[in-house]
């Protein structure tokens, strides 16, 4: 979803001069937001923080969908928001995969989840252009707000808490 952020702006301020100045004001609100989920964590367990990242990420890219002719401040406060929002997922996929499989298949399945979501992310970085282009910037952040809401839905439903748990007792659950 990073890349529909970065590629969105970028695409918004095209007409402009200096389109990777948006992309590097992008980047302070993800490292903060990486650094807050660091701290979260353990705090809030692992579903809670997943959960949360869905639903705020979703609520922000389906407000830039449903309002794409906004002021650009407005813009940019949400495009920061969903940045921030985000930083719960980067974290958990170092952690949480982890913790979701038994001892025997753990390197498998942890290199297979990572492998998707680089996947997921290639595929991001080359359709959202497309789907710029095709179809404008409030459809295509209302696509990606269906991504990030089918997450939610997924996680609501099956995603188990592992927070507290030893590795043995998470991967059983």
């Amino acid at each position: 979803m990073s890349a529909v952020v970065a590629t969105a702006s970028c695409h918004r301020r095209s007409r402009r001069s200096n389109s990777e100045h948006g992309i590097r004001r992008h980047h302070y609100p993800a490292l903060a937001s990486c650094i807050i989920a660091l701290t979260a964590i353990n705090k809030l367990g692992r579903r809670t923080l997943l959960i949360h990242t869905f639903a705020w990420s979703g609520l922000t890219l389906l407000l830039l969908g449903l309002f794409p002719g906004s002021p650009v401040p407005v813009i940019r406060c949400l495009f920061a928001t969903y940045a921030i929002f985000t930083g719960g997922a980067q974290v958990l996929q170092l952690v949480y995969p982890n913790e979701l499989f038994p001892t025997e298949i753990r390197g498998s399945a942890v290199g297979l989840a990572s492998s998707l979501s680089r996947v997921g992310g290639a595929l991001g970085t080359y359709l959202v252009p497309i789907a710029l282009d095709r179809w404008g910037v409030g459809p295509t952040m209302l696509g990606a707000a269906t991504v990030a809401l089918a997450g939610l839905a997924v996680s609501v439903a099956w995603a188990p808490e592992t927070r507290g748990k030893s590795m043995a007792e998470s991967a059983r659950t």
